[in-house]
């Protein structure tokens, strides 16, 4: 069975791109995309809550797995459909997904795809491998949660104030600026202060944070069920 896929051309500059997998059919022989599993890794990962489409997306949600090596990670997606999902001879079928990446330039490996219907029916692209998919290091230990001061309730409710910038509700991918604004006559330490919200979305934690109170460190993302975010 020999099914060619082909990875549309990519921004390795851009941190947010929409991908489209082409998958060609050379046997002469019906398959059934149903169930299949199409693996790849790269400096990025699908983003769940991007757009996806195609003509082999099936009429159910995809099911996606990644795992995070560094900065690389192994992408995984399974085509659901609620009955067979036929690639006939010669047929072209599309897939389409949204990368979110880690770093830049985004690297890519070969996709490789397995059909429900053979544990080791592979196809591989034609998409360029920059380096080896790196073996699984060690898991690092975690680091111990620094300790959050008490909050000043008072302060909160009535020294300072926030604003946000204007959303476009209708966009996937924006810039999101919060102002934070002392009404105090003495200075206010913001370091380890906690921004909490709830949103139908999450901050992207491979994106730049930018600003006058990012501070010296990595900002800390928290996000529990819900999409509730914090940021620290």
């Amino acid at each position: 069975m020999t099914i060619s896929i082909h990875a549309s051309a990519f921004d390795v500059n851009s941190w947010y791109q929409k991908i489209t997998l082409t998958f060609i059919n050379e046997s002469g022989n019906a398959v059934d995309m149903n169930h299949a599993a199409i693996s790849f890794t790269a400096s990025g990962h699908i983003d769940p809550w991007g757009n996806s489409g195609g003509t082999l997306k099936g009429n159910l949600p995809l099911t996606l797995n990644e795992s995070s090596y560094g900065t690389l990670e192994t992408n995984n997606i399974i085509i659901n459909n609620s009955d067979a999902l036929l690639l006939q001879p010669g047929e072209r079928g599309t897939l389409s997904f949204s990368l979110a990446a880690t770093q830049v330039p985004v690297k890519m490996s070969a996709i490789t795809l397995t059909l429900a219907s053979s544990s080791s029916e592979d196809a591989e692209s034609e998409t360029p491998s920059d380096q080896e998919t790196p073996a699984i290091p060690a898991a690092d230990e975690q680091p111990a949660e620094p300790d959050v001061p008490e909050k000043d309730n008072d302060l909160q409710e009535h020294g300072l104030t926030l604003n946000v910038s204007e959303l476009n509700t209708a966009s996937w991918y924006q810039r999101v600026t919060f102002t934070l604004t002392n009404l105090y006559a003495q200075a206010v330490d913001l370091n380890q202060l906690q921004l909490n919200f709830t949103a139908s979305a999450h901050p992207d934690p491979y994106s730049p944070f930018q600003g006058t109170m990012l501070g010296n460190q990595a900002v800390t993302l928290a996000r529990a069920a819900g999409d509730t975010a914090e940021l620290q």
